[in-house]
């Protein structure tokens, strides 16, 4: 399995492990470029004196095949540098401009959390509402289910989209049109994966029942008061929600990659994607405005702001790290709040922000298999120098073999190998493992090792002690993961680093 196989099929580890510049295996350039096959257009063309940033954009672009590219770097919630690369349309050959529009995937979902907020904010819902009102359609189906469940991804309902590797998926045929009361119809005849709040599974469908909650609660379409509620106010004036049917100003032309061939992106119905789960489209620009708001909010009280950005508390009270549509990651114990976003129409894009340090990267593609995810990390570093990607670190002794070589077991597929939290073992090893299975037998080197004790990093049930990062290998597959550890050893963390 190729590197983009491996993220096309495992779309789920890009949202569910805060989608870190992983897999950073150097793949050769072809001998003659064919990058952007059957276009004419060439590679991209060049800045008139490139900087290591852009050598480090324009590399990436040429190994991942991704046409056009577009970052914004935030300091303080301002944008410091916009940059656009490559080619808009290949058709056309046009350039690519920090003005234009790209699809932002599963970032959607914290805009749609913060417009679900505003709601609450007026009096309108409750986070601790049952859902079941908002849906006379769905019957019986969804009892127990509240806004916050959906919101923290701990409902219980299928995913709909193929990112959830662990419970079977609700299917349909995107590309034809379904009636707001067939879709819910149909979504409520599904089972869940668990009762509510008792465990934690990635649902775009989740955040599809929220864009209706706004719709119904709101009094209007959910595009239209998400724009007068939320992007007007912020500014963000050229983010709207995609639909195929019309010709939107701007737009970056989105593709794909199928059988190694660049093609132009999936034709997805208006029913399905211009929803708050996936469905927003925006410029560097206008998400450089929002990194703004995420990091201190204009538009909903600084107590709401911190339930965005708390971790969901779960039935058996562990703590699972994503608040409302926001990952909860750390560097070396540093908190770092992040998301990625692929849309199949022909889009990929990576948000990450160090509240710390008043930084925050936007990287946007026209290629739905572009990873920018792999070079988000790389640009952090060449910004700041104390952020070198922890996959550039190199492989050293182990002071604890016998902890790597536990480990080394458990990520080859052996459960009890390692000590590890109940809830860690029964939430996240299972996607760990599903992620993992295509490429075993794994090779596990140990990096370093941080203590992070002051920092009181709580996840499934304890607090962090220690924070160690092994490199994993198989094949083409080079990734660094951190592994967070209690003071008894347990494993209760683990995700890829940048």
């Amino acid at each position: 399995m190729t590197t983009r196989t491996l993220w096309r099929t495992a779309g789920w580890f890009l949202f569910i492990f805060w989608s870190a510049g992983l897999l950073q295996a150097q793949q050769p350039a072809p001998a003659v470029d064919t990058s952007y096959a059957p276009s004419l257009c060439g590679p991209p063309p060049p800045p008139g004196a490139p900087d290591t940033i852009d050598r480090a954009v324009l590399a990436w672009m040429q190994r991942s095949r991704t046409p056009a590219a577009s970052i914004a770097i935030v300091r303080s919630g301002h944008p410091t540098m916009e940059r656009a690369y490559g080619w808009a349309d290949l058709a056309n050959c046009l350039p690519a401009s920090p003005a234009n529009r790209f699809g932002i995937g599963s970032i959607s979902k914290q805009i749609t959390a913060l417009g679900i907020l505003l709601l609450v904010q007026q009096g309108k819902l409750a986070l601790d509402d049952p859902i079941s009102p908002w849906f006379p359609e769905a019957g019986t189906a969804w009892p127990g289910i509240t806004v916050r469940h959906l919101l923290n991804h701990a409902s219980g309902i299928r995913d709909m989209r193929g990112d959830d590797p662990v419970y079977p998926q609700i299917t349909f045929n995107k590309m034809q049109a379904i009636s707001e009361t067939e879709l819910i119809t149909q979504l409520a005849a599904a089972p869940l994966n668990f009762r509510p709040g008792e465990g934690w599974a990635y649902s775009n469908t989740g955040y599809l029942l929220l864009s209706l909650i706004i719709e119904r609660a709101g009094g209007m379409p959910f595009q239209e008061w998400m724009r007068e509620h939320v992007f007007e106010p912020l500014g963000m004036r050229d983010t709207r929600f995609y639909d195929a049917r019309e010709i939107i100003p701007g737009l970056a032309r989105g593709y794909t990659l199928q059988d190694g061939r660049l093609t132009q992106g999936v034709y997805t119905n208006p029913s399905y994607s211009h929803w708050g789960d996936t469905g927003v489209i925006s410029t560097t620009h206008d998400m450089a405005l929002w990194c703004a708001e995420l990091d201190s909010s204009r538009l909903i009280s600084p107590n709401l702001h911190a339930m965005m950005l708390a971790p969901a508390r779960l039935a058996d009270s562990s703590a699972f790290p994503y608040g409302f549509g926001v990952t909860l990651d750390d560097y070396r114990g540093e908190p770092v709040l992040r998301h990625g976003g692929t849309y199949a129409v022909g889009y990929s894009a990576n948000l990450i922000t160090l509240p710390e340090r008043g930084l925050a990267i936007v990287v946007l593609t026209n290629q739905h298999e572009g990873n920018p995810w792999a070079v988000s990390g790389k640009l952090l570093g060449l910004i700041d120098s104390t952020l070198p990607p922890l996959s550039s670190l190199p492989s050293r002794r182990d002071p604890s073999p016998a902890r790597t070589r536990r480990l080394t077991a458990l990520l080859n597929g052996d459960s009890t190998a390692a000590p590890a939290t109940p809830a860690w073992l029964r939430l996240m090893y299972p996607q760990i493992h599903g992620f993992l299975s295509e490429q075993l037998p794994l090779a596990v080197d140990y990096v370093d090792c941080d203590d992070v004790g002051r920092r009181k990093i709580q996840r499934f049930g304890a607090t962090a002690e220690r924070e160690c990062y092994y490199r994993l290998r198989h094949g083409e597959m080079d990734m660094v993961m951190s592994v967070l550890y209690a003071n008894d050893d347990r494993i209760m963390g683990m995700f890829p680093s940048f």
